[in-house]
């Protein structure tokens, strides 16, 4: 008895439970459609709240796109007339026909009164979510627009300019920018269960920067979600956040759109972005990689942070990172001009060498130190995403920039070997570098190099080079606008490993390093000795045979080659840290001369010879016209 008593309960909670779960509407296939039929149709024309209109089935167009077919739909009743018609972001709304979804809104044209749409028949929804099956497009440009309204707020100005670029490339469908758009704090008795006819937003990015999506919700089957009708992005397999929206207001206009905003607490993800719409799952989220940005304006005393979830690809990351960063920065300093900014660079992520990456630098620019101060950030999320070798999953990427006003930038003026003797290997070399701060006296310093006991004698070059001139992929003095996509096998260039071209990036100077490199002078040419002619042989010829072994390529001798690791060696290489943004490159020959000959004959008839005896000095030409910041 006591056992019945107890399992009564139990069976009553799991049928409440059973009941209370969203159950699909019953839907209605394609070939079953007729023009003239009427119907109703659910969207969200303000708030939350869940409205119906009236249409008509025009005509059923068979195969209008290979494979795709589609019900051309008019729409009628009175919030229709109040909107003028179909909107941006009403893409997804349910069609129903006797209480049975026929399919979505998906494409509209925007001439006239914009009544007429295209819908996309349910069954080709719902195939999304049994197979993942991606229906071909023929031209999508040949579909009338209804272009997908993306919400983007924390973005402005060039930041939001440079996001809309990126996103031509990025996006498959028709979309349309509009800023604002903020997430708002859900509110349990103001934001209904998600139902066919919510408004959704699919977000990119969530936080203090937000990139959202508005469109429609059609169809749930318990946790599984279907909507939009038409591709987001068209990428197969995707990792995008699903949250609710709410509408302020339908625009009106030539083109009509919804203006709203996701809900700040996310409800699920999309997983499949596909020809016919989107399909995801409640409850379950997608991966994200925290980006975080600290500018501290010393000029003003006052430091910002922007804090931003970025969906975990790789296309997207990219371009947001620095684009978010661009924004954060010029937020922080409210202008646009020159200045020196110290950076830092924290990144973590599987795959990378130590799970992490630190990376400090010194900027300066006359013209735009925001931008500039970002050149290292995105060459970095550049060379993670883009190489040959391995999958990185990033797992936090953090920057932060120190900034004033100033010019703490010095020319690299003179450079001057002070030996007064003759150079051999295994001496120090005495150097003397100028160096002259912006409309400041230059000031020397001194420093001794060691040569190596083998040091190749003979002709010999030494530069010294500003840290800032050592660029990555070949860039030298990159400008944050001048990059250009790169092929993988670019990005892979010169390297066997994703480690070394974390170590070649880690391991270049820094903008306030000055390099000073020695360059092996090569092997003087041995000489050669003619010999002597033979007689002619006077004697009859012999006539050929088998046995001839007269020279030729299969019998002749080959001279001996030089290993080429004997010749090509590495520069010696002095790193010196600075107090200065470095500029200006100088260059110096000399000669090194070779203890075991009694004179420098074999040199002599090197052509420059003299020059090299008596060039221990190197003057910058740009003395006259130092002008600090090139971008």
């Amino acid at each position: 008895m006591f056992k019945k008593r107890v399992l009564l309960p139990l069976i009553v909670l799991l049928m409440f439970f059973l009941i209370s779960l969203p159950v699909a509407s019953a839907t209605m296939p394609f070939n079953d459609l007729a023009p003239g039929e009427r119907g109703y149709g659910r969207t969200v024309f303000r708030g939350t709240e869940i409205e119906e209109f009236e249409f008509e089935i025009i005509d059923l167009m068979r195969n209008y796109e290979p494979g795709r077919n589609f019900i051309l739909v008019k729409l009628e009743g009175e919030k229709i007339e109040e909107t003028n018609g179909v909107a941006s972001g009403m893409s997804g709304s349910p069609l129903y026909i006797d209480d049975k979804i026929i399919g979505a809104i998906a494409y509209g044209w925007f001439q006239g009164e914009n009544r007429y749409v295209l819908a996309t028949p349910i069954e080709e929804m719902l195939d999304i979510l049994e197979s993942g099956e991606e229906y071909e497009f023929g031209d999508m440009e040949e579909l009338p627009e209804l272009k997908t309204p993306i919400m983007i707020s924390g973005l402005s100005g060039r930041s939001l300019e440079r996001l809309e670029s990126d996103l031509d490339s990025y996006m498959s469908a028709d979309f349309k920018v509009i800023p604002g758009g903020d997430e708002t704090d859900p509110e349990d008795d103001y934001y209904p269960d998600l139902q066919p006819g919510s408004s959704v937003a699919v977000q990119m990015a969530r936080g203090d920067i937000n990139l959202a999506s508005i469109g429609t919700l059609t169809y749930r089957n318990e946790s599984e979600i279907l909507a939009f009708g038409h591709p987001f992005t068209n990428r197969g397999e995707v990792n995008f956040f699903l949250s609710q929206a709410r509408i302020s207001q339908i625009i009106p206009g030539e083109q009509p759109f919804k203006l709203g905003s996701p809900v700040r607490r996310p409800l699920g993800m999309i997983r499949q972005d596909r020809g016919a719409g989107i399909g995801g799952e409640l409850d379950v989220f997608p991966e994200v990689v925290p980006f975080s940005v600290d500018v501290n304006d010393l000029d003003r005393g006052r430091e910002s942070n922007i804090a931003v979830q970025i969906i975990n690809d790789e296309q997207l990351l990219t371009s947001l990172v620095p684009t978010i960063a661009l924004q954060s920065v010029d937020t922080g300093l409210d202008r646009i001009g020159s200045g020196l900014a110290k950076t830092r660079i924290e990144i973590m992520g599987n795959n990378i060498p130590g799970l992490s990456i630190e990376r400090e630098n010194i900027f300066y620019s006359r013209d735009d130190i925001a931008s500039r101060s970002l050149v290292e950030l995105q060459e970095l999320i550049r060379l993670i995403n883009q190489n040959s070798f391995v999958d990185v999953n990033l797992i936090d990427i953090n920057f932060s920039v120190d900034v004033e006003d100033s010019i703490e930038v010095a020319l690299i003026e003179k450079l001057e070997i002070q030996n007064e003797d003759e150079i051999y290997p295994g001496d120090d070399l005495d150097i003397k570098i100028a160096l002259r701060p912006y409309r400041q006296d230059s000031f020397d310093f001194e420093f001794t190099v060691s040569l190596p006991d083998d040091m190749e004698p003979g002709p010999t070059s030494m530069s010294v080079i500003s840290g800032d001139s050592f660029g990555y992929y070949g860039f030298g003095s990159n400008d944050f606008d001048f990059y250009e996509e790169e092929s993988l096998s670019t990005t892979a260039a010169g390297f066997t490993s994703f480690e070394e071209q974390i170590e070649a990036f880690l391991d270049r100077p820094q903008n306030n390093d000055l390099v000073l490199e020695i360059y092996p002078g090569f092997p003087a040419a041995p000489g050669f000795e003619e010999e002597e002619e033979p007689e002619p042989d006077m004697e009859e010829p012999e006539t050929e045979d088998e046995n001839d072994e007269r020279p030729g390529p299969e019998n002749q001798e080959t001279p001996e080659e030089v290993p080429v690791d004997e010749i090509e060696e590495d520069p010696l290489r002095e790193v010196i840290e600075t107090d200065y943004v470095l500029e200006g490159n100088l260059y110096l020959d000399f000669m090194i001369e070779d203890p075991d000959q009694e004179s420098d004959e074999e040199y002599r008839d090197y052509d420059g010879y003299e020059s090299f005896r008596n060039s221990n000095r190197a003057t910058s030409a740009d003395t006259d016209s130092f002008n600090p910041g090139r971008n």
